[in-house]
């Protein structure tokens, strides 16, 4: 579950650029099992400064910023789930649920999150392919639903279906807003991170 996308953003945030993500339905050359003789070479970290947001500057910025969550629609529709204690999203993220395909998103200052930054990467890697660049929030909703910080959670007009409005009510010291919302159709995937410094994963979609 993103864990190929999610070392693809690791070592590009650690300044190892020369990596990529190989779709196995895509790939059509020969294939080969056992062990794999893999020549040790020395990384030196050169940590990235702006490919990451800190809470603070989320909720600060939020309103100007095109924020994403890569979660499934009904975590992000905030309907009761046995991950999130407290279900629901940052107010205002668009839904683009990483097993899915990228949707059309507005143009502006991209964050992404999920539930605990890693299948964020993965619509962070299909941006990236697209030519458009993000920023990953890794404390993600984990660390937000801990926070005093406002939070949108589904209520019961919500609707599960693709192509269905999803109704969501916003709550910040008593205000309360209503935002909508349609997911896109759902799509799964699977991929190993290539680079030439001799690492790779492997997930299943």
């Amino acid at each position: 579950m993103g864990g190929a996308e999610r070392l693809w953003w690791l070592l590009r945030h650690f300044g190892h650029d020369d990596c990529a993500v190989i779709d196995f339905d895509a790939w059509h050359g020969p294939l080969t099992s056992g062990e794999e003789e893999v020549e040790a070479r020395e990384l030196t970290l050169r940590p990235r400064d702006d490919d990451t947001i800190k809470a603070d500057e989320l909720a600060r910025r939020r309103d100007e910023l095109v924020v994403v969550d890569a979660r499934l629609p009904g975590r992000w529709r905030g309907e009761p789930n046995p991950i999130d204690k407290q279900p629901g999203r940052i107010p205002g993220a668009l839904n683009a649920p990483w097993n899915e395909p990228l949707p059309e998103l507005p143009t502006g200052e991209l964050v992404a999150y999920c539930g605990s930054g890693v299948t964020a990467t993965v619509v962070l890697h299909r941006l990236h392919l697209a030519g458009r660049e993000g920023r990953l929030y890794p404390g993600s909703w984990s660390e937000w639903e801990q926070l005093d910080l406002t939070t949108t959670s589904a209520d019961h007009t919500a609707h599960s279906a693709a192509g269905h409005p999803s109704a969501a009510s916003t709550t910040s010291r008593g205000r309360t807003s209503r935002r909508w919302r349609l997911p896109p159709p759902r799509r799964s995937g699977r991929g190993t991170v290539a680079s030439r410094a001799g690492s790779s994963a492997r997930r299943g979609g």
